[in-house]
């Protein structure tokens, strides 16, 4: 008798097909504030995203609340990439389930653009370098 498992990030059918749409936008808290990162948690696993800056100052990225938050300058353990002002990134081909988001220094307006499948955010792994997930803080 086989036995079925339920979705998950694994599953390559669920990257094959078009994925369902997720827009989100807001104004990025100011890192220096200090303030807190944005949490943008995806209805479901995500299959592609793209981030638009459309501010007037560089946005922070992350795959967690630490990740995002630099360890100091020099330190070479920042795990968040940048999004230069008035910019965006490429289609990001990642699986996620949320992402964290900070102004660098301003406040910028920003989009985060998605693509998501039908796998349930919780069949998968939360990304953290405590879990053994290095280079995401």
């Amino acid at each position: 008798m086989a036995h079925w498992t339920p979705s998950n990030h694994n599953h390559a059918d669920e990257y094959i097909g078009s994925a369902l749409p997720f827009v989100t936008s807001s104004t990025a808290p100011n890192v220096a504030a200090p303030a807190l990162p944005h949490h943008i948690v995806f209805p479901y696993v995500t299959r592609w995203v793209m981030i638009v800056n459309n501010g007037s100052g560089a946005l922070r990225v992350g795959f967690s609340q630490n990740g995002t938050i630099s360890n100091g300058p020099n330190s070479g353990k920042d795990h968040f990439f940048r999004v230069p002002a008035s910019s965006a990134t490429e289609r990001l081909e990642l699986k996620l389930k949320e992402i964290f988001v900070v102004g660098d220094g301003a406040t910028p307006t920003y989009q985060v653009v998605a693509g998501y499948t039908n796998i349930p955010t919780k069949n998968f792994p939360t990304l953290t370098g405590s879990a053994g997930f290095e280079g995401v803080g």
